[in-house]
């Protein structure tokens, strides 16, 4: 690259990958039980916030990129630790962090969970979304985008035949 094209291409790939690229993300949860988001379940560990805020770390990967609303569930008995794995997904969806920690039943009830999971891109806060029309629901914030940190770093690169270029690392997580 010549003098000054590795920032103005960085710049654009960071931005592109950052707002362009779509992704899966859980917007709204229904929890038999829960009414609102400080109810608390009988035999649950954490309260509903703290159960709300682990949700949204689950990764969702979609095979196909639907951009159809997909619903998954869970129903256990406890006692057990809850996480991401045990969630039944449409045939389309993988959890890529299945061992994500969801909650914690102590006691012998039954947790019954409905998961909606939605294409976009982005981040949505749970007041934006306007498909309030389903009761029950707690809507959440997620972010959509599948890259959530990227960096460029411009260095040069010296050559005995040629004279001064650049050269573009791209460091990605």
């Amino acid at each position: 690259l010549g003098t000054g094209h590795g920032i103005t291409l960085g710049n654009q790939l960071r931005r592109i990958l950052l707002t362009d690229l779509g992704g899966q993300a859980i917007s709204a949860v229904r929890v038999t039980g829960i009414t609102h988001e400080f109810s608390t379940l009988p035999g649950v560990r954490e309260d509903s916030l703290a159960f709300f805020l682990n949700l949204k770390k689950i990764i969702v990967k979609s095979k196909t990129n639907s951009k159809n609303i997909q619903f998954g569930r869970l129903k256990v008995q406890g006692p057990v630790v809850i996480t991401a794995g045990l969630i039944e997904l449409p045939s389309d969806l993988i959890i890529l962090n299945p061992e994500q920690y969801i909650t914690n039943i102590s006691t012998s009830n039954i947790v019954e969970m409905e998961f909606k999971f939605e294409y976009g891109t982005g981040y949505r806060l749970s007041n934006q979304d306007l498909s309030k029309t389903e009761k029950n629901y707690y809507q959440l914030d997620y972010i959509l985008m599948p890259i959530k940190k990227w960096n460029f770093r411009v260095r040069n690169v010296y050559e005995p035949v040629r004279s001064k270029t650049l050269c573009l690392n791209i460091l990605t997580n």
